[in-house]
């Protein structure tokens, strides 16, 4: 087996999840490699906004800073929110959450999520614990006690001591450990857009 390509741990996507991971365990010294079918975008145009957000809480954004990557995100673009209030789906009970209660100025940051991989992968970039692997499809996953086996469609395999499936909710990972989910449709239709508010949503 070619060194270079036996790992400690193989993580298959480079989203959020992924590269965070990757990323904490990269800082600790750990070999990863990290695999995605497709190259992170870590550049775009300077009009509009990814539809792609997330609410992120204060631990999350204290994760974020304890792996450096929070100073890439803010020099992006983040908005604080301050207080929040969820509903029921009957419309019947409702609970309100304000950064005031606990004495913070926020409860966390509304962000776009191309902005919280590109600020991850900004210091992924610096990292030589962490070895990208992309764009490549992987086509063939063998495991015993010991070790996952990762074939590329490339024709390269990776080992890893530990293999993690971070390649989202039709995680091929999944599929190929044979891990059965459960899951039933809402029946329900989301519209999402963005819009210019007159004052700051808060």
């Amino acid at each position: 087996m070619n060194r270079r390509n036996d790992f400690e741990v193989i993580v298959t996507g480079a989203g959020m999840v992924g590269a965070a991971l990757a990323l904490a365990l990269g800082r600790q010294g750990f070999r990863v490699a990290l695999v995605d079918r497709q190259a992170p975008q870590l550049e775009w145009p300077d009009t509009g906004f990814d539809l792609r957000v997330s609410a992120i809480t204060r631990a999350s954004q204290r994760l974020f800073e304890s792996l450096d990557a929070w100073p890439a995100m803010q020099a992006e673009r983040v908005s604080s929110y301050r207080d929040m209030q969820v509903w029921d789906a009957a419309g019947e009970g409702e609970i309100h959450f304000d950064s005031a209660d606990i004495g913070e100025a926020d409860l966390g940051h509304i962000i776009e999520n191309r902005v919280i991989i590109k600020g991850l992968h900004t210091v992924l970039a610096g990292l030589d614990t962490v070895t990208p692997f992309w764009p490549v499809t992987a086509t063939r996953l063998q495991r015993d006690d010991r070790q996952a086996r990762l074939t590329l469609e490339d024709g390269q395999v990776l080992t890893g001591r530990v293999l993690v499936g971070a390649d989202g909710a039709n995680s091929w990972v999944r599929r190929e450990a044979g891990i059965r989910v459960t899951g039933w449709d809402y029946d329900q239709t989301a519209l999402v857009t963005w819009v210019r508010p007159q004052r700051h949503h808060g």
